[in-house]
């Protein structure tokens, strides 16, 4: 199948590198700011789903969406134009270290390149989106420490074994963490994933864990709880 069916909205994914993810899924669905942002970036945005969802769980942001690959490019901005948020999606083919935004952001959202040090795939563009030969996390947190707006939120999604690094990274470009979503792919497993928040000023922090998959192998309780608002199980 060359799409994902969401509740209110259909993902193409046939030219993009990176299919629709889980990763992706939970970080929309987890992603919490601290007011209802009128301004969203999606750095990344692949094949458009984290800022399709960003329309649909905040009814009046403008949201600008970041591309480099030039075919993934493609399929969000079909997905964006049959959406019914075509009127409040920009999207940008072009890398995030060269684009030069016009206003500050309430949200960034970012699923970022993954795997900094570790061997790189043979697949050029499935490279790009999974490795950081395009963006670094530094890069990406003095970015968003530039354009964040006062009261603004970073939220992304990262290796587990990555977090102390980018927190400390993110001191040095005066980003404080918040809040953290631990992710297990079973109770008996170590953490695969963390979503993390960032806010310019320091706040309140809530850590939480969630567990994918129950001792039946089956989506946890807490799993479809978090994502029910995004996509039926049930299509799954």
């Amino acid at each position: 199948m060359d799409y994902f069916q969401a509740k209110e909205f259909k993902i193409y994914h046939h030219n993009s590198p990176q299919k629709v993810t889980t990763d992706s899924i939970i970080l929309g669905s987890w992603t919490n700011p601290i007011s209802s942002p009128k301004t969203i970036l999606d750095i990344g945005s692949g094949n458009g789903i984290l800022a399709l969802m960003m329309s649909q769980k905040f009814s009046t942001a403008k949201i600008d969406a970041v591309e480099i690959n030039n075919l993934a490019s493609k399929d969000a901005q079909k997905n964006f134009s049959l959406s019914p948020w075509s009127n409040r999606i920009t999207l940008f083919n072009e890398n995030i270290t060269k684009f030069t935004p016009t206003t500050s952001y309430d949200l960034i959202i970012a699923n970022p390149p993954y795997f900094e040090n570790s061997l790189h795939s043979n697949n050029e563009r499935r490279k790009h989106a999974r490795h950081q030969t395009e963006l670094t996390y530094n890069q990406l947190l003095s970015f968003s420490s530039q354009h964040l707006s006062l009261l603004g939120t970073l939220s992304i999604i990262i290796p587990y074994i990555e977090h102390e690094n980018i927190i400390s990274i993110a001191k040095q470009h005066n980003l404080f963490h918040s809040n953290q979503l631990v992710i297990k792919t079973k109770t008996n497993t170590t953490p695969k994933l963390i979503c993390l928040s960032f806010n310019k000023k320091k706040s309140s922090s809530d850590f939480k864990q969630l567990i994918i998959h129950d001792k039946q192998n089956s989506y946890s309780k807490e799993y479809i709880a978090l994502t029910e608002k995004f996509y039926s199980h049930k299509l799954l």
